[in-house]
């Protein structure tokens, strides 16, 4: 195999899995902007009755603000300490980087793919849903192993997710009196990640049945062309 061969297989690889990132962090930005799922979610676990006496939704509504904006701004409130405020910090930071993230994965998939059409001369449109069938299997196979995570152990998974991406300690919280785990239960968690593994999987497999049927269309299309002209050969006089 040529380098020429390598190159191009690697920059393929490397426009799958970017893909595969900018439809997953799409699909978390889309849920943490939905307050009609907080609103769910408070009811579903008794939030409202716990925290009687507190406009659950005009907090929940200030964090998501807070947390979904392009500013630096301080988040004010009586109803979390200092500690939690800074959790929340730690919360918006990593949501701000996962946006990055998710402009870098489409802007490379767009560079990647521009350098492409200009290395390897073959049918670009067959090339890009070849790429969007590939992206969607990893998208499938990336969430089944989530689902694994969460369903075999949840607690596990949404530990070592914490430990990895936030300081030593500073997610653990008194429920007795630091209020944001009451707010945000450990069940709500687990409910999103449901929800997202859903959304990702929907979206998997909409792109395999989009760009396979694609494919396999141009395939038939292909060979009945070709079964055409050998049926009907073409006679120069």
């Amino acid at each position: 195999m040529t380098l020429k061969k390598i190159s191009i297989w690697c920059m393929i690889a490397l426009i799958v899995f970017s893909f595969s990132i900018f439809f997953m962090l799409l699909n978390i930005n889309f849920i943490i902007s939905d307050e009609n799922y907080f609103h769910k979610e408070f009811a579903k676990y008794g939030v409202y009755d716990t925290l009687n006496g507190y406009d659950v939704d005009a907090i929940n509504k200030d964090v998501l603000d807070f947390i979904n904006s392009n500013e630096w701004e301080y988040l004010e409130s009586d109803f979390f300490t200092p500690r939690e405020i800074s959790h929340l910090r730690d919360v918006k930071n990593l949501i701000g980087f996962g946006r990055i993230f998710l402009l870098a994965s489409f802007g490379v998939s767009v560079l990647l793919g521009i350098i492409l059409f200009f290395l390897d001369r073959k049918p670009f449109l067959r090339r890009i849903f070849f790429w969007l069938l590939w992206a969607g299997i990893l998208i499938l196979a990336l969430n089944l192993f989530l689902v694994l995570s969460i369903s075999l152990n949840f607690d596990f998974a949404f530990d070592k997710f914490h430990i990895l991406f936030f300081p030593d300690g500073s997610w653990l919280f008194n429920p007795y009196v630091e209020r944001i785990v009451v707010l945000y239960p450990e069940a709500l968690f687990y409910d999103f990640g449901e929800r997202i593994v859903a959304w990702d999987m929907f979206i998997g497999i909409i792109l395999i049945i989009v760009s396979g049927g694609w494919l396999l269309m141009n395939v038939f299309r292909r060979r009945s062309k070709n079964n055409s002209a050998r049926i009907h050969p073409r006679e120069d006089f």
